[in-house]
């Protein structure tokens, strides 16, 4: 059985930090390993073949119709119609980024951050509530700078089932 690594440290580094890290080791891998389907994870796993002894893990060792299952169920589940393509299901999504935030930003990261994420969770934890427009470099007047609560805005998402 694989062994299972504790790194403790990581949680006490700074998340700027954490993030660099993160960027990095991905834009290695993906210099080594461009095949764009591949996530970091499954590019490690890629690498392991070098190591004997090791146990492959099968959950980063999946096809590529497994990973489009995946994706077409989820974002089946997130928007909903029969007649829609994966990519229009995503468009929809992004468009609704725009709705909810429609601030001029550069990236669509920052927009997701700035909305922040209210959903319940699969494991039980509690949504971060911490959120601040400083956090994401939002340069805005102190009477803008309170954060609206976007659970209470209507949804082009919240009559479908």
């Amino acid at each position: 059985m694989p062994k299972t690594i504790k790194i403790p440290e990581i949680y006490e580094e700074r998340f700027e930090d954490v993030a660099a890290q993160l960027k990095d080791i991905s834009d290695y891998l993906l210099e080594l390993l461009p095949d764009p389907a591949l996530s970091p994870l499954e590019r490690i796993e890629r690498l392991g073949r070098v190591v004997p002894l090791s146990y492959q893990l099968s959950q980063h060792h999946r096809t590529a119709r497994i990973k489009l299952a995946e994706i077409s169920a989820r974002l089946q589940e997130l928007v909903p119609g029969e007649d829609l393509s994966n990519r229009e299901r995503i468009e929809t999504l992004v468009s609704e980024v725009h709705r909810l935030c429609p601030q001029d930003m550069d990236r669509l990261y920052l927009k997701l951050e700035y909305i922040g994420d209210h959903r319940l969770r699969d494991n039980g934890a509690v949504p971060y509530s911490g959120w601040t427009p400083e956090r994401i470099g939002l340069k805005t007047d102190h009477k803008s700078a309170q954060k609206e609560d976007f659970r209470t805005r209507p949804s082009p998402f919240a009559c479908r089932t």
